[in-house]
């Protein structure tokens, strides 16, 4: 396997050379061979988006220069539409640059360094022609300005679910009770024994017991849609432990609001950092 040298503060490693991921990547694939299984699509997705809302907040508060704003934003773009294509050879071509374990660290930053890692080797083949490195984009300098992992992984994990919930659980529950409801009606004159105790007990009918199960749907519907309010808070901004800390003070409002807009997410009034001084 051809491999080209990558550098962080523990010194040299070697990464495969057709790789867009850097030295932390690949020291999480080394430290963490447990499972086999990587992060979901969905999450990883979500995570590059964030990053893409990042770069435009800090382009426009000009914290970070045009050129590396935007090649930032073309390679998250092009990531997160392979992510989201119906071509799974495009798709699988790029989740294969996400290789790290989903066990790992607790804050999951081997995660949140791969996809840096990763947006900062497609920006720099963008921009210099060559894969990886850190010149002219910085996989922390830049692509993770004003982030930390504990506030992009927890805002990802919201992120996706809120998209699974949205597309794919509500649909089919919603799918699931409209059946029960019509075998409800089919089976409204079949009369059986009910069971209590294991043991035969008094009669209903067949269609009374189906609409107890669409009831029941109906319910987990409700639950699900409420969830929306919960997973509409987002913890992008907080930083390291809810303050900010190292952030610029206008960029998690900004950011907030850009990826909301980005991702079509409604706008929730919260407290998204801890109050006050330290």
């Amino acid at each position: 396997m051809t491999t080209r040298t990558e550098t962080d503060s523990l010194g040299p490693v070697q990464v495969p050379a057709d790789a867009y991921w850097g030295a932390q990547t690949q020291r999480a694939i080394a430290n963490f061979p447990i499972s086999g299984l990587r992060m979901p699509s969905r999450f990883i997705r979500a995570l590059v988006l964030i990053k893409r809302a990042a770069a435009q907040v800090n382009l426009d508060m000009g914290l970070l220069d045009e050129k590396r704003a935007r090649a930032i934003m073309q390679a998250a773009d092009e990531i997160a539409g392979a992510l989201s294509s119906a071509d799974e050879t495009l798709r699988e071509r790029w989740l294969s640059q996400f290789p790290v374990d989903i066990f790992q660290t607790g804050s999951a930053t081997s995660t949140n360094m791969n996809v840096n890692e990763v947006l900062a080797g497609r920006a720099n083949e963008l921009l210099a022609g060559s894969r990886g490195g850190k010149n002219p984009v910085h996989p922390n300098d830049h692509v993770n300005k004003g982030q930390s992992s504990n506030d992009i992984i927890p805002t990802a994990l919201h992120v996706a679910a809120l998209e699974a919930l949205e597309t794919d659980l509500l649909p089919a529950l919603r799918v699931l009770h409209q059946a029960l409801c019509r075998k409800a009606q089919a089976f409204d004159d079949v009369v059986k024994i009910g069971r209590t105790h294991l043991m035969d007990a008094v009669p209903l009918r067949l269609g009374q017991e189906f609409s107890g199960y669409a009831s029941q749907l109906e319910h987990a519907v409700a639950r699900a849609e409420r969830l929306r309010q919960h997973l509409g808070e987002l913890a992008l901004g907080g930083t390291a432990v809810g303050t900010g800390l190292n952030a610029d003070p206008e960029f998690p409002p900004h950011a907030d609001d850009g990826f909301r807009a980005g991702y079509r997410l409604r706008r929730r009034h919260h407290r998204r950092r801890h109050a006050g001084p330290l």
